[in-house]
C-alpha cells in the first residue's frame, strides 16, 4: 500500500470562460474573470456540443486547460 507521503496532490480549483475559437479539436477558451485567454482540450462527447460563445467549465495546470462542462447560450 502506497504512503501518503508518496502520493502528489494537485490543487485544481473549477473555473468558467467561454469558447472564443473553435477549429476541429482545438479549442481557445477566454476565463470569465480574468479575460485570459487559453487553449484548451476536451474529451470528444463533449466537443459535438461544444459552439463558439458555449460557456464551459474547465480546469488549468500550469498552461494545460481541461474543459469538464459545456453549457449551451
Amino acid at each position: 500500500m502506497n504512503d501518503l507521503k508518496d502520493q502528489k496532490y494537485v490543487d485544481l480549483a473549477r473555473k468558467c470562460a467561454t469558447i472564443i475559437s473553435k477549429n476541429n479539436a482545438d479549442l481557445e477558451i477566454m476565463d470569465s474573470s480574468t479575460f485570459e485567454t487559453l487553449k484548451a482540450t476536451i474529451d470528444k462527447a463533449l466537443l459535438k456540443e461544444a459552439d463558439i460563445n458555449d460557456q464551459v467549465t474547465y480546469v488549468q495546470k500550469d498552461n494545460i486547460a481541461k474543459i469538464l462542462e459545456v453549457r449551451k447560450q
